[in-house]
């Protein structure tokens, strides 16, 4: 089975919030999304941060 490509946090939240989530808060490098509708616990949390080779892991 072929691995998922290595996205960073940054560019995980922007499709996130393409897709119709938005940024509810953040503090430091850590963001919290939101889905809005009727469900609150439609919540996402994202390490803002560049992705890391499988040998830093």
């Amino acid at each position: 089975m072929d691995r998922l490509p290595m996205v960073s946090g940054a560019d995980a939240v922007k499709a996130f919030v393409k897709a119709g989530w938005r940024v509810d808060r953040q503090r430091g490098r850590q963001v919290v999304l939101i889905q809005p509708g009727p469900s609150p616990a439609s919540q996402f949390l994202s390490t803002n941060s560049s992705p890391r080779a499988p040998s830093e892991r």
